[in-house]
């Protein structure tokens, strides 16, 4: 189960309001008001891959996934079935 974080509860994209962090992925939910991705869709998840890179304090970032949910909710449980540990 992921641990979420609330960054800034007021926050609007392209600012997170939601983080988790897990293994190699972090996780990011940011609200849409203006449902850009699509009606009635405004809330985004960003999945991203973290690697640490050799030199010093240097991190990699991949995005693998991009999708577009009606609730936060909804993106946060498809962000639980991308990590594989929805309950």
């Amino acid at each position: 189960m992921l641990q979420w974080q609330e960054v800034d509860p007021t926050a609007t994209y392209p600012s997170e309001r939601y983080r988790a962090v897990s293994g190699e992925h972090e996780y990011r939910i940011f609200n849409d008001p203006e449902e850009r991705h699509g009606e009635g869709l405004a809330w985004i998840l960003g999945v991203r891959e973290v690697r640490e890179g050799a030199v010093p304090k240097h991190v990699h970032y991949k995005h693998v996934h991009y999708g577009a949910y009606r609730i936060a909710d909804w993106a946060k449980r498809a962000a639980e079935l991308w990590e594989g540990s929805a309950d």
